[in-house]
């Protein structure tokens, strides 16, 4: 799928966090999106899965406006995982099949081989023998896994993810992000991931957006990725972010 924005701009009120915003996306692969508080990351999100319309400028879908696609349409072309977890009093296997929905006419109800597939996602995601426990009783980390293996459920060619790894500790950041690595290079899908952590992106990203003072620049991965990284987060963060062998990020004491 070919997913492109030209001239974004979006705000809240009177508050402009985007202005002038341009992409294309790769048809696959891990786009980080990073950027301070308030910079906009979820706000863009939002836009590009039509939840939140720009003031300005406009999204193509496979040369399709993005606006013009009706909600079962896009649903089956982008897939969004909110900051928040949703709160969900059902068994594991019903909330993952709900991913399903856009496939699904009218009242009908998800049968035999729907609830397979949601198996299937579950075990993708390492949460095999999740299935008949309530989704509000599991933990932090294990809800976001299951809101994973829902995402998977829609089979969209692109997923949007917000601060997927927040809540998490060092071992299980890098756990997900691994996961999502190795099944969107076996799926040929493209993820949008926001973060917080330039380290994440240094070690798993094939592009970085970064957003500051409403604008949005692009770093794409090469041999040279982490200085090209560190020198456009320089500015953001001060001279006291440095790099270690092109390896990770650290800050200096001075």
């Amino acid at each position: 799928m070919r997913f492109s924005a030209n001239g974004l701009c979006a705000g809240f009120s009177k508050r402009e966090v985007l202005s002038d915003v341009s992409f294309t996306l790769p048809e696959s692969g891990m786009v980080f999106l990073l950027g301070p508080n308030g910079s906009g990351k979820s706000t863009l999100l939002r836009v590009m899965a039509g939840l939140h319309a720009p003031s300005a400028g406009s999204i193509q879908c496979d040369g399709q406006p993005l606006e013009s696609l009706k909600p079962r349409v896009r649903a089956k072309q982008i897939s969004y995982l909110p900051q928040q977890t949703p709160q969900a009093s059902m068994r594991v296997i019903d909330f993952v099949t709900l991913g399903a929905a856009p496939y699904l006419s009218f009242a009908e109800v998800p049968g035999e081989s729907y609830r397979r597939e949601a198996e299937q996602m579950l075990s993708e995601v390492g949460c095999a023998s999740f299935g008949e426990r309530m989704f509000s009783e599991l933990s932090g980390g294990e809800q976001k896994l299951v809101c994973l293996a829902r995402l998977l459920m829609q089979h969209t060619p692109l997923m949007l993810l917000d601060e997927p790894t927040a809540g998490l500790d060092v071992k299980h950041q890098q756990e997900y992000l691994s996961l999502v690595s190795s099944l969107i290079q076996k799926t040929g899908q493209c993820a949008v991931l926001s973060v917080h952590d330039p380290n994440l992106a240094l070690s798993y990203a094939d592009e970085v957006y970064l957003l500051h003072n409403r604008t949005l620049s692009i770093i794409k991965r090469d041999e040279s990725f982490g200085q090209a990284l560190l020198s456009a987060l320089r500015p953001i963060y001060g001279t006291q972010l440095c790099l270690l062998d092109e390896t990770c990020f650290y800050w200096e004491k001075r």
